[in-house]
């Protein structure tokens, strides 16, 4: 696994955070890094958007997590 990101359950009326936990890049080369970061960003936008195996939901799945995930609004610590 190179990385993974994480909602926070708030308390009611709070804000949900979502938390990326992915090695920093070392450069501003670093593409594998980069892509990482990225992909965990996505799921903090659009939800768990590929099953356990890595496989991609389709597309109405996606939509329909992400509504029942409160949206896309994300905040990044």
């Amino acid at each position: 696994m190179l990385g993974c990101s994480q909602w926070s359950e708030a308390a009611q009326g709070a804000p949900r955070v979502c938390s990326i936990y992915a090695p920093a890049p070392r450069n501003e080369r670093d593409l594998q890094r980069f892509a990482t970061l990225g992909h965990e960003l996505m799921h903090c936008f659009d939800g768990n958007w590929h099953d356990r195996w890595g496989r991609m939901n389709p597309p109405s799945q996606n939509a329909a997590a992400s509504a029942a995930q409160g949206g896309s609004a994300a905040r990044l610590q």
